[in-house]
């Protein structure tokens, strides 16, 4: 069955948006791509805003399947799988600037966080400034780490699982170091420098 004029504008759109970026892509072609009338765009979308939000919505709804259908025997264990799936699918380039990129720009948001809270509250990672500030922090630090310039393919992993570690108070393991200078020991505090490092690029990760 022939695929509707929506669908073909939200494929192609998010084919242009994540390869090009929003501010990149002029609307003729989307609708050039889709092979569609222009009416047939502001039949569906009341702008170029709206369908990216509708792009935007589609990839968050994989990004929360790939969360949901990792895997973990303990509640520790479900927020390692999950975060680490969260965090690949990030890396992801398309991901990253629909999601993280333009979805703050366009829509002022970036991605939702929530998903986090009940994993952090059954892992028992609640921090003093509450299990929301705990989520939002520890999903910055997950986008942070989808920059592929600043950290490489070969430690985001252990850099997730470092950062569940400082959360805790602990490095991850018996024998993983804490990336230098974090402080040990604070563990919100710990996590606001370790994330900052990542900004800059000069985090260590050790694998």
């Amino acid at each position: 069955m022939p695929r509707s004029a929506k669908i073909r504008l939200i494929d192609c759109a998010r084919h242009r948006f994540g390869r090009d970026g929003y501010a990149a892509t002029p609307t003729e072609a989307i609708i050039a791509d889709a092979g569609v009338r222009r009416g047939a765009l502001y039949h569906h979308f009341t702008d170029k805003a709206a369908l990216f939000a509708a792009v935007h919505a589609e990839l968050a709804d994989e990004a929360m399947v790939a969360v949901e259908t990792s895997i973990g025997d303990t509640s520790a264990a479900r927020l390692e799988a999950a975060a680490i799936a969260w965090t690949g699918l990030l890396r992801r380039p398309d991901a990253r600037q629909i999601l993280i990129i333009d979805g703050s720009s366009v829509l002022g948001r970036g991605p939702d966080t929530s998903w986090l809270e009940p994993m952090i509250e059954d892992a028992g990672l609640a921090q003093p400034g509450g299990i929301t500030l705990a989520a939002q922090m520890l999903g910055a630090a997950f986008a942070a780490l989808s920059d592929q310039q600043k950290t490489p393919a070969d430690g985001w992993r252990s850099a997730v699982l470092q950062l569940l570690g400082l959360f805790q108070g602990r490095t991850y393991g018996s024998e993983k170091p804490l990336p230098e200078p974090v402080r040990a020991g604070e563990p919100m505090i710990a996590s606001f420098d370790y994330l900052r490092m990542l900004a800059r690029g000069g985090a260590r990760v050790t694998s």
